[in-house]
């Protein structure tokens, strides 16, 4: 049981090094094999994890409808479980593809400490809300503080709107 825990928990660590080469499909297939184990082992918070990875590959490909199915099999409680880097990855998700925001609410229930993720959320909403460039200006330079495809494509995105 401890063993197949730990295949399906470092799984998700190593799509995310297939999704900074590019190669989405492996990132994906790694994920569903991810999902499928900590689905076998009835451990909702992993397959909420691992959603929140899947959502964000086809976010990153821009393939919007299929990120919004992944995200609407994610409990909302389970997502206050998650780490923060996919509760922040969830709500941004929302906010951007959905325009829903969920921040409030799940910020409340895990009474988080601010990190550059939940600030970089924070921001986007207020985008979202004044369309203001200096603020996507922030956003931007934010966004090369991670280095991560994902938190680009929200760039791109919001850019796009």
């Amino acid at each position: 049981l401890g063993d197949r825990y730990g295949v399906a928990s470092a799984l998700k660590p190593f799509a995310e090094i297939m999704v900074h080469k590019k190669e989405y499909q492996r990132a994906l297939n790694i994920l569903e094999e991810a999902l499928e184990i900590f689905e076998s082992l009835s451990n909702k918070i992993g397959a909420a994890g691992v959603r929140v990875g899947l959502a964000s590959v086809y976010f990153i490909m821009k393939k919007w409808k299929k990120a919004r199915e992944i995200l609407q099999e994610i409990v909302e409680d389970d997502v206050k479980e998650m780490d923060i880097e996919d509760v922040v990855k969830y709500a941004l998700m929302r906010l951007v593809i959905d325009g829903e925001d969920v921040l409030n609410r799940i910020l409340q229930k895990e009474r988080i400490k601010s990190t550059k993720e939940v600030i970089f959320a924070l921001d986007v909403r207020e985008y979202m809300q004044k369309k203001d460039r200096e603020i996507l200006k922030r956003l931007e330079n934010q966004s090369k503080e991670f280095d991560n495809p994902f938190y680009y494509k929200i760039i791109e995105k919001l850019s796009s709107v």
